[in-house]
């Protein structure tokens, strides 16, 4: 993780103090945040890059230069590039060309929380800012409530329903009693997994089952959006979720086991794999019905045995 300084001062315009943002130790890879085809919700391109302890400046400038596939659209408009990246005290800044400024209101928060989502899980900060040449953004300009024109807090959720974002805006990031809990659902065409926050009451003492359970209704949710490849998730009876060292052991009925296709097969054990694993506690994934383990789906996937989740997501 990225080691931010601990003394200094939070004026950005003064540039006293500020660090490189490196990070402990050399990082291989980088998770970027684009958007979908549609531009609808965010979506993370795994991607191998050089040996590096300046993993965080490396995964803005790929985000700043575009993304590498073409299902995925670029968040910037603009021939928009990184001035600097630095830390100072608890805060991580993200200096940016004038170009910043010429974008509209939605493009400029679907880019800070691209920018967020990328940037930050390679910080352990816990706030950052943008700034346009050496300057602050204008107060109107607002994420969840906060004005961009200071730092703000990161909160690590993504693509929240409309429901979530208003609980983030009556709450301004200040969620002591909501935890966010992440689930995947695949994009319209079916290449590649996006994920969602959901926000559960957490007084504590919230376990692992539950986050689990949370997630997975989540995930079998009939989405009201739009954009995404629908999967028979309505079709499907979920029953609970058991951890054992590691494992998840998520139970069904037979409706697990009905015939919907091998594609769809493939697309929902992925999608539940995926978001079990996110969950922290939880490694692989053991699919039961009524408590017993199946051999394999209706089209013939094996699920005799615990599932695995890719070691990245959407690897590109």
């Amino acid at each position: 993780m990225v080691k931010c300084v601990q003394d200094g001062i939070d004026e950005p315009e003064q540039y006293q103090d500020r660090q490189p943002v490196v990070s402990s130790g050399e990082k291989t890879s980088v998770t970027v945040y684009y958007l979908t085809a549609d531009r609808l919700y965010l979506l993370p391109l795994s991607m191998d890059i050089a040996a590096t302890t300046e993993a965080a400046k490396v995964a803005i400038e790929k985000l700043l230069a575009g993304p590498p596939v073409p299902d995925a659209v670029d968040v910037f408009p603009n021939d928009i590039k990184l001035v600097n990246l630095f830390s100072i005290y608890d805060t991580v800044y993200i200096e940016l060309t004038a170009d910043f400024l010429l974008m509209t209101d939605k493009e400029v928060t679907d880019a800070v929380k691209a920018i967020a989502a990328t940037v930050m899980p390679l910080t352990n900060c816990p706030k950052f800012e943008i700034l346009v040449e050496g300057e602050r953004l204008p107060e109107d300009l607002q994420l969840y409530g906060k004005s961009l024109s200071e730092p703000i807090p990161y909160y690590p959720a993504v693509n929240l329903s409309a429901a979530d974002q208003e609980l983030l805006l009556e709450s301004g990031l200040a969620l002591d009693e909501l935890m966010p809990v992440i689930y995947y659902l695949p994009e319209s065409s079916g290449k590649y997994l996006v994920p969602f926050t959901t926000l559960v009451e957490d007084s504590g003492q919230l376990t692992v089952e539950a986050k689990a359970d949370a997630a997975v209704r989540a995930m079998l949710t009939s989405p009201v959006e739009g954009g995404l490849y629908l999967l028979p998730t309505a079709n499907i009876n979920f029953q609970g979720v058991q951890v054992d060292n590691g494992v998840a052991y998520c139970d069904f009925d037979q409706t697990i086991l009905d015939s919907y296709g091998q594609l769809i097969e493939d697309l929902l054990l992925k999608c539940l794999v995926q978001t079990l694993t996110a969950q922290d506690g939880i490694n692989s994934v053991q699919i039961t019905v009524n408590g017993e383990r199946p051999n394999q789906t209706a089209s013939g996937v094996d699920i005799s045995h615990p599932l695995t989740a890719a070691a990245s997501i959407n690897q590109v």
